[in-house]
């Protein structure tokens, strides 16, 4: 299984999860044994072979509408909380990540992206948001109390409809 994991540098497995996958500068492509570290800033440096086929991505926030695009595409994202990059793959090699469920972006009938929890039009969230620091996919990082947020926005999940 070919996997995607954000970094906050370039130290490979080492390197501490970058908290937003969309804003991550770096990331770590591992196949097997293999790992190929790519640098976002410098795109015209990317070989399509090293990020084509990427089955899976372990990342502790990643925007809704992003998460439907790369689930549209057969890629699952995998909620983590983890340290490092190291940490991260230990995780999903024993069987320890929980993969988002489906997103859809216009949400239930009715319901705004939130899934219908009195939050407004927050499309940015996904997720229902909650406080339960056990919940694997988001870590608790909902409209609770202690943050979370979505690319930035602050009042995000993990966008796992929880």
């Amino acid at each position: 299984m070919k996997l995607c994991i954000p970094v906050a540098s370039a130290e490979g497995l080492d390197a501490p999860l970058h908290p937003d996958f969309g804003a991550a500068r770096h990331l770590l492509i591992v196949e097997g044994e293999s790992l190929h570290a790519v640098d976002r800033e410098h795109p015209e440096l990317i070989s399509e072979a090293i990020v084509s086929g990427i089955d899976g991505i372990l990342c502790s926030e990643i925007h809704p509408r992003l998460l439907y695009e790369l689930q549209h595409s057969g890629v699952q994202v995998y909620g983590c909380e983890a340290e490092s990059a190291r940490e991260a793959l230990a995780q999903f090699r024993a069987g320890e990540l929980e993969a988002a469920p489906p997103f859809d972006p216009r949400g239930e009938a009715g319901a705004h992206a939130c899934g219908g929890h009195e939050h407004g039009d927050h499309e940015c969230c996904g997720g229902k948001g909650h406080d339960d620091p056990d919940h694997e996919c988001c870590g608790g990082k909902g409209h609770g109390q202690g943050g979370g947020g979505c690319g930035g926005h602050g009042h995000g999940g993990c966008g796992c409809a929880h």
